[in-house]
C-alpha cells in the first residue's frame, strides 16, 4: 500500500499552524479599506454616555411575542369531545374569531353564573 504524500502546512488547521504561519495567513485583515495600517482605537464613554437610559438595549431585552392581555396568558392542554370541538370552531368561523377566544367566552360565561 502506497502512502500518501506528505502534507502541506495549508492543510493543517488554523490552530496548529506555526505562529509565524497563522500570523502570515491573518495579515490582510491588518489593513482598512484604504489600505491603512489598521490600528484600533478603544475610546473610554464618557460619563454622560454612561449614565444616559438605553432605550434601544431595553427593547432588547424584552422576549419577542405577543403583548400580555389583562394578567397575562397561559397555554393549557384540554381534552374536548370531537363534535362539541367541531361546533365551537363552526362558531369561531361564523363570528370571524379565533377558536381559543370562543374557548374563554365560554368560561367566562360558566364562571359567571
Amino acid at each position: 500500500m502506497a502512502k500518501a504524500g506528505p502534507k502541506t502546512s495549508s492543510s493543517k488547521p488554523h490552530t496548529r499552524r506555526k505562529p509565524a504561519r497563522a500570523l502570515h495567513s491573518t495579515s490582510e485583515f491588518d489593513v482598512d479599506s484604504t489600505g491603512n495600517a489598521a490600528s484600533p482605537k478603544f475610546v473610554r464613554p464618557s460619563s454622560a454616555e454612561k449614565a444616559r437610559p438605553d432605550r434601544v438595549l431595553a427593547r432588547a431585552r424584552r422576549k419577542p411575542g405577543r403583548p400580555p392581555v389583562g394578567a397575562g396568558a397561559k397555554r393549557i392542554q384540554v381534552t374536548v369531545e370531537r363534535s362539541l370541538l367541531q361546533r365551537a370552531d363552526d362558531l369561531a368561523k361564523r363570528e370571524n374569531v379565533t377558536r381559543a377566544q370562543v374557548i374563554a367566552r365560554g368560561l367566562r360565561l360558566a364562571l359567571a353564573s
